[in-house]
């Protein structure tokens, strides 16, 4: 067993606080050690495979991922927010045996039948003995997350747990934070982001961790104001609503990372008139965890600069792009009853230069083009002419395939309040600022751009609207 997993398991022998979700209420390891029974003597019977894990809340989750540590079976996190078919789809395609929830899963109209229990508070799936396929799961000890499907649709990342050991320890040496503490985490459990930097690492070193479980402004700042924490994890909106919020005064941590999205000028403006901080800007993906961090981001810094790389992290810069060297580098994406794509070097999916102080700064993404007869579109270039539009608020295209075509050019904008512009206006629009292979040929206004809980746009459910649309 990984010296992680050592290090975890032995916090639930011990009387300290590990974690809450309300003021004054904390669990102790050993508490959370009884919490764990039901689920352990549950997994200890179930079919081999690796045990999915769909909780809202940061108790349940911290409670079903030890349980299935304790019988060494591999977490895979899902988001308690997917919607039920794209939850169905993604647990078909998993290495998954069993499902936790803290919520009702109606998994019904299924090829395979999940046998259901209910277990002190949790839903419980487990598939039948003679479904579970012989080829189940990588071997060793790993856990999978899914990316947020910003361009297409959530790959499954298999991650050994000593690139979340590496991780950790990158951080703890890059960071120098004090001893014990408490970790203020706002971000999702099952993102990268908030699990590895938001409970694994304080788990690991002896902190505690309180849990936001739902988002209030008003609320999450007075937590804040009462905890006092060494570190505080949050996404870009979570610290411009709390700068926004009424109470009291906050009391300066010793690092408040962001992540998720642009740490830009504006919000740490706002976030330094008014809590009277600097934040912390933290740069990563679910492939390779965290790359590089900018402490203490100054107002004035260009919001592309990504900060210092962590330690045991190296960028080479080539002409397809910044190829990351380092032991957290996924083992692979999950497909086919197999785990393939999983190397170091890795090719990020963002272009960037080294500046002569030694931080990265970004120069832009990676996009695959679209293949229209032979010629290749940028969907960055067709996005740019129709956020020229005054009344274009927010444009995704993507590439959608079409026999005897290659690809054809598909775009999804969402308007401004009280916009009246027709599909037809935009066309004509793009007509005068692209060449004629790049004008989308479908147009679709949508409501909203969908966004996952990080914030990114998430062009997986925009697919699933054009398939459906095409139907």
């Amino acid at each position: 067993m990984q010296w992680i997993l050592h290090k975890l398991l032995e916090r639930l022998e011990t009387e300290q606080q590990l974690l809450s979700e309300e003021l004054g209420n904390w669990i102790s390891g050993t508490e959370m050690k009884r919490r764990t029974e039901p689920l352990y003597s549950l997994l200890r019977e179930a079919p081999k495979g690796a045990v999915g894990i769909s909780c809202s809340g940061g108790i349940c989750f911290t409670v079903a991922m030890f349980s299935a540590i304790r019988v060494s079976r591999p977490p895979v996190f899902f988001s308690s927010k997917w919607p039920i078919s794209e939850l169905k789809a993604a647990l078909d395609e998993s290495p998954c045996s069993v499902l936790i929830s803290d919520h009702p899963i109606h998994l019904d109209e299924r090829t395979v039948e999940w046998n259901a229990y209910q277990v002190y508070g949790f839903h419980v799936f487990i598939r039948p003995p003679e479904t579970v396929i012989e080829t189940y799961s990588p071997e060793g000890d790993w856990i999978g997350q899914f990316t947020s499907g910003t361009t297409g649709r959530s790959k499954l990342v298999i991650r050994s747990w000593s690139s979340i050991e590496d991780e950790v320890n990158a951080l703890e040496e890059a960071s120098s934070v004090s001893t014990g503490g408490i970790f203020y985490n706002m971000a999702p459990f099952h993102h990268s982001y908030g699990f590895c930097g938001g409970l694994i690492w304080p788990l690991v070193r002896g902190s505690a961790v309180f849990a936001a479980r739902d988002f209030y402004p008003s609320n999450c700042r007075k937590q804040w104001a009462a905890l006092k924490p060494v570190v505080v994890y949050g996404l870009p909106f979570q610290y411009e609503f709390i700068a926004s919020a009424p109470g009291a005064d906050l009391p300066y941590p010793e690092i408040a990372f962001s992540a998720g999205g642009p740490l830009t000028r504006n919000l740490r403006e706002k976030v330094n008139q008014h809590l009277g901080m600097l934040l912390t800007n933290n740069y990563g993906s679910t492939e390779t965890g965290t790359i590089c961090i900018y402490r203490d981001m100054p107002v004035h810094e260009t919001e592309s600069c990504a900060g210092w790389l962590l330690p045991g992290r190296a960028i080479q810069l080539t002409e397809a792009g910044m190829l990351l060297h380092s032991k957290g580098i996924m083992r692979g994406y999950w497909t086919n009853a197999s785990v393939s794509g999983g190397s170091s070097p890795y090719l990020l999916g963002d272009k960037g230069v080294l500046r002569q102080n030694g931080s990265v700064e970004l120069t832009g993404r990676i996009r695959p083009v679209i293949n229209v007869g032979g010629i290749k579109v940028s969907p960055a270039v067709v996005e740019e002419a129709l956020l020229q539009h005054a009344d274009v608020l927010q444009a995704v295209v993507l590439g959608k395939p079409n026999a005897g075509f290659y690809e054809s050019v598909n775009a999804f904008v969402e308007l401004r309040p009280d916009s009246r512009v027709t599909v037809e206006e935009l066309r004509k629009h793009c007509q005068s600022a692209l060449l004629p292979l790049e004008v989308p040929r479908h147009v679709r206004i949508v409501k909203q751009i969908p966004k996952s809980e990080t914030g990114k746009i998430q062009a997986k459910y925009l697919l699933d609207l054009e398939q459906n649309h095409s139907k």
